[in-house]
């Protein structure tokens, strides 16, 4: 796998509470007449497998936030991660990886160590926001006149697709249970890298632990564009 330098540059602690996104909206025309399937299929083939990402990362809590800059390497094909996010000193914040079974904290400070529920809820968070981006083939699919939504049963719960855009892309992708929201990530700023796209900008909320992450991407390696099927 190809690696790139990670050039350590400064990044600000916020202390302000949850500001506005960030990022513009994708813009979303009238669809006509769209097929659910072929957008589904268009999404999935242009998804990257292997890739490499610098971002800054942006963890807010009601009246407080801290900024890191993260590392992160993605391998769709094996459903595994890493990623790190290095403070405004350069020294290491947090590290943690995942694979199909488990995501694991392999290494935090404080403050966020001295929250270990919260920290593991923004791990898996994490692999929500980058892994599962396409729908089931036997969703529910209901078509509206500028996104069509795909809707899927699991476990107790409702994981919800939102797809649109000239482009067909996700725009939304967010879980409920027993109708109550449990965590919602929208995607930004959509760029097409040679064969692929990739949103520039996202935004999580988490509403059990009452969290944002906003990740902006500052730089973005393509690894791999073989489609896992």
């Amino acid at each position: 796998m190809k690696h790139h330098a990670m050039t350590l540059m400064p990044v600000v602690t916020l202390l302000a509470g949850c500001a506005s996104v960030p990022f513009a909206a994708v813009p979303t025309p009238v669809l006509h007449d769209p097929d659910p399937m072929a957008m589904r299929s268009a999404w999935s083939d242009r998804l990257p497998t292997r890739l490499t990402t610098e971002d800054t990362v942006v963890i807010e809590f009601p009246g407080n936030s801290l900024a890191f800059l993260g590392f992160l390497r993605i391998d769709r094909a094996t459903g595994t991660f890493d990623v790190q996010g290095m403070n405004h000193m350069g020294m290491r914040a947090f590290l943690i990886s995942g694979d199909p079974l488990q995501t694991e904290v392999v290494f935090a400070v404080p403050p966020l160590a001295e929250q270990p529920k919260v920290l593991q809820s923004i791990a898996q968070d994490i692999r929500h926001m980058y892994f599962d981006l396409v729908p089931d083939q036997a969703a529910q699919v209901r078509v509206g006149a500028r996104s069509v939504r795909y809707l899927e049963d699991r476990a107790g719960s409702k994981i919800e697709f939102i797809m649109g855009g000239a482009d067909g892309v996700l725009l939304e992708k967010r879980l409920t249970r027993w109708i109550c929201p449990v965590w919602r990530v929208k995607f930004y700023e959509y760029t097409p890298t040679r064969e692929c796209v990739f949103p520039r900008g996202m935004v999580l909320d988490n509403t059990r632990y009452h969290y944002r992450i906003v990740v902006k991407n500052r730089s973005l390696q393509i690894e791999d564009d073989v489609i896992p099927r």
